[in-house]
């Protein structure tokens, strides 16, 4: 049943967030801003669907209650994160997203301090790739409530999923390739930040 919940909220998610949203009635909601706008600005980020999927797979095992708290902190995270874009350096996303990559390939259940520490980390490199220009409060809960939803989500889909008997054995060497591709794409894309600040 939670399997089922969980799935419902990512398609739910995807429908409503897709970008063909955007240039219709549904994106342009009346004349003023929606929270949609800080969801599509998310989900149409690699860097920001890197870092949300990073913490998923980083924290890949944490008991239930810590889930929601890892949930709360990475979307108040993300939300500061938009709100800060200025005032923090263009790389840290990317860094951030090695960081959670590389927890997630080596595949360890880290403690509710270091997953909330984690959740964070996560949330501001989520928020910082959004790259909102002057985002507005409606932005900021839009960013908010997506990172938590996803975040939620992923995790009791994922924790529903490594209890199949079949699925046991693939679940730890398929969290360790996800882990090193968004650890690759960190790199690079932290490298491609770091050579245009120099040039």
């Amino acid at each position: 049943m939670r399997l089922k919940a969980a799935l419902g909220f990512l398609v739910g998610a995807a429908v409503l967030c897709s970008p063909v949203w955007a240039h219709g009635p549904f994106g342009a909601f009346g004349s003023g801003p929606t929270l949609w706008d800080g969801t599509l600005h998310l989900v149409t980020s690699p860097l920001s669907v890197a870092a949300t999927l990073g913490l998923v797979l980083a924290v890949l095992g944490l008991e239930e209650p810590w889930t929601v708290v890892v949930a709360l902190l990475a979307g108040a995270a993300a939300a500061l994160g938009a709100a800060m874009l200025a005032q923090l350096p263009g790389f840290m996303a990317p860094f951030a997203i090695v960081v959670l990559g590389l927890c997630a390939v080596a595949g360890w259940k880290p403690s509710a301090l270091v997953s909330a520490a984690l959740a964070l980390v996560a949330g501001l490199a989520a928020g910082v790739a959004a790259d909102l220009e002057g985002p507005r409060i409606q932005d900021l809960i839009g960013i908010a409530l997506t990172v938590m939803i996803v975040v939620l989500a992923l995790l009791s889909a994922l924790d529903d999923l490594g209890r199949l008997r079949r699925l046991v054995p693939i679940m730890p060497m398929a969290r360790r390739v996800l882990g090193s591709w968004i650890a690759a794409m960190g790199l690079l894309l932290g490298a491609l930040a770091v050579l245009g600040i120099r040039s």
